[in-house]
């Protein structure tokens, strides 16, 4: 199952980093993972042993989208997903727009600052940056 982060490793000189993004929470899963050909979804736990178990040291790991967690997750538990094909689509979607891109733009600039200084308790998301050791 770790195949790729093992040949990371192994083609990685020393001090070399990866950075992995995975999908978090079992309970957020949709029919869009599947349309992703996503296998599974992970927690912190989970993704740090993975990558400390192919050898990589970490150096950051967090879950990212903390703010839009609260939302999708409303969406997709409780208000349900809409019926219908989802091979072309994404389960939410929303407007364009200069303000709409505005708000996206503060929003992501906020948790990259955020994630500078500190690690985020949940997200839409999990991220790690491992490094190769000497």
């Amino acid at each position: 199952d770790n195949w790729l982060l093992s040949e990371a490793y192994r083609c990685l000189r020393p001090k070399g980093k990866i950075v992995v993004t995975v999908p978090a929470y079992r309970h957020m899963w949709s029919l869009w993972d599947i349309r992703l050909h996503h296998k599974r979804r992970y927690s912190l736990p989970m993704l740090r042993k993975i990558i400390i178990d192919s050898g990589f040291k970490i150096k950051k790991i967090s879950y990212c989208h903390m703010l839009l967690h609260p939302f999708i997750y409303v969406y997709r538990k409780i208000l349900g997903l809409p019926k219908g094909d989802f091979s072309n689509r994404s389960d939410f979607t929303v407007s364009s727009g200069a303000v709409i891109n505005g708000i996206f733009a503060f929003y992501y600039w906020l948790e990259r600052f955020l994630l500078r200084v500190v690690s985020l308790p949940f997200g839409l998301s999990v991220f790690a940056v491992g490094i190769k050791p000497c």
